[in-house]
């Protein structure tokens, strides 16, 4: 698990550090990355997935809050990235159906 977990946040950095990132060719709106948000922390705090231990919770709250920052920076497309990888974590979907795209761009920052 911790391994799993672990790869997963090495590939998540590799590609957040590269020279591009994924966008949507629809952003989600303020709205939508606070209620995708909330609803993050709310479950990490009240029902956090069987299978997370310690370890990854801190992870993700991490993420979170790295996501929040970024936001409220006006760095949305990172921190919708954070945010959906969080979201991930816990088993959440990571944006609704009519905010992805239906085919993605690379963006470079």
């Amino acid at each position: 698990m911790i391994t799993r977990t672990l790869s997963a946040v090495v590939v998540a950095a590799a590609a957040l550090a590269s020279s591009a990132s994924l966008s949507f060719a629809q952003q989600v709106g303020d709205a939508g990355f606070a209620a995708q948000l909330n609803e993050a922390n709310a479950t990490v705090q009240n029902n956090a997935p069987a299978g997370l231990g310690r370890e990854e919770r801190l992870i993700v709250q991490r993420y979170l809050s790295v996501a929040d920052s970024l936001h409220r920076q006006g760095q949305t497309t990172q921190a919708q990235a954070y945010l959906n990888f969080a979201r991930g974590e816990l088993g959440l979907r990571s944006a609704p159906d009519s905010a992805v795209a239906s085919s993605s761009q690379m963006v470079a920052r």
